[in-house]
This record gives C-alpha cells, structure tokens and sequence, in this order.
C-alpha cells in the first residue's frame, strides 16, 4: 500500500508537470511518462470532485481489459515473427544482424506468455520497459513486419499495459466499492495515490537507463526529477511507523497493567 497520501501526490503530479516536464520533453521518459502524470492529476482532481458531489459511475466493462489483452498479443506476435523470421535470413544487413543478437540477447531472450494475467502483463511491461529504452537504437534498427520497426511495436505493447493498469485500478475500486461509492469508475485516493507511486518508480527506471546511454545528460537529473518526490516518501515512512506502533505500544502498556 502506498505510504503518501494522495493530497501529496496531488502537489508530487503539479510539482512534475510545471518543473521536470519541460526538461525531459525531447528525453524518452518524458514522451511515455508525462501524459501518464497528466492523467493521474486529472483523475485525482475528478475523484476530489466526485466525492464532493457524491455522484458514482458503472465499472469498466471486462471487454475492454480483454480487447487491450487480445491487442497485445498480435503486437507481440508481430514482434516475435519478425525477430525469429529475421534471425535466420542471411541477407540482412550486418547492422541489423547486430541489433536482432542484442534484443534477442537483452530485451527479449524469450516470448511472453499470451496466457497472462493482466495484472501479470502489467507487472512484466515495467520490467520491460527500461530494457526497450536501454537498446531503443537497436529495436528502432530492426524493420518490423506490417511496417515500421520493432521500437514502434514495443511501445505500443507497452502503451497497452499502461492502459490495462487503468482498467484494473477502476475496475478493482468499483467491484470493491460497488457503483453508487464516491468516486467508483476513477479510483479510490489510495488507488491513486498508489498508482502515482508506481509511475514514479517506472519514471526513475526508464530516466536511469537513458541517462546511462546518454553521457551528455546532467549527471543530477535523476536526483532533481524525483527531489519532491523522494523527500515525500522519507517523510511519510516515520510518520507511518509511528502510526502502526502507538497501538502495539497501547497493548503492551495494557498487558502490563
């Protein structure tokens, strides 16, 4: 559970949006990370206002988690084709040659199951997500079949996590809640607030691996990017003990007595 109270993630999205964006414009992780802070401030600002007017909204209908699910494996069906179909054709370009070894050595050694989860695609995609930034230049190398490369193809796959993550925040909230709670349909502050924890830590991860392949970025970019951030966290973890002890200790002077 997350240890910030969604008021701070509120200031943390503000902070980001009106400080840290402009920088990481032309950067990767700004071109996938700051529209999903943008959405996050928007649905904390419609959950605030939808809690003051008591109103509600239906669960997500499960066609649409399917309907991403069903998208993402024809994206990596085309991915896995064209790097399998690729690797044994001698005709390629020694440059292409070259990127096929390193996304099938580093990014993808082996195809994800078409059978997971969507909470477990959600789960992979962040840990995929770096990679594909880390060796963009070589996804970017590789044609894709259908047009395009296989950079486009894999972000894509990534885009449809990160709209499964939505669904699965609204649809949790709403099947726990039921459709008449404040807020069902957009999540509930600790959904948020958690969901705004997890893009942060995503956002680190990708900014870290392109700071890593790009010697030329300042050196405190990461620490100046994530300064609120990481400065909220610190302060709510004391703060959390505290609170999960004074009861423990209440029992203790209890049983003492």
């Amino acid at each position: 559970m997350s240890v910030l109270h969604v008021n701070r993630m509120e200031f943390i999205a503000e902070d980001y949006l009106a400080r840290c964006a402009p920088e990481l414009a032309e950067l990767m992780t700004g071109k996938l990370y700051t529209a999903q802070v943008a959405r996050l401030l928007e649905s904390i600002r419609a959950q605030r206002a939808s809690t003051a007017a008591n109103g509600g909204g239906a669960a997500p209908d499960k066609a649409l988690v399917q309907e991403q699910m069903d998208l993402q494996n024809d994206l990596m069906n085309t991915i896995w084709a064209t790097i399998t179909g690729l690797a044994t054709d001698r005709k390629q370009k020694p440059q292409v040659r070259a990127a096929l070894a390193e996304v099938s050595a580093h990014v993808l050694p082996k195809r994800p199951s078409a059978r997971m989860s969507a909470i477990r695609r959600v789960d992979a995609a962040q840990s995929l997500a770096p990679l594909v930034e880390a060796h963009a230049k070589s996804l970017a190398a590789i044609p894709c079949l259908g047009g395009g490369t296989v950079l486009e193809r894999a972000r894509e796959y990534l885009a449809c996590a990160e709209t499964l993550a939505t669904l699965i925040s609204q649809e949790t909230v709403s099947g726990a809640r039921g459709p008449t709670a404040a807020g069902a349909g957009i999540g509930s502050p600790v959904t948020l607030a958690a969901e705004g924890m997890r893009i942060f830590k995503s956002m680190r991860a990708t900014l870290t691996a392109e700071m890593a392949h790009n010697p030329a970025l300042p050196r405190d970019l990461v620490t100046r990017t994530f300064a609120l951030y990481d400065r909220s966290v610190a302060e709510a973890r004391p703060a959390r003990r505290a609170t999960k002890a004074a009861p423990d200790a209440a029992e203790a002077r209890g049983a003492a007595a």
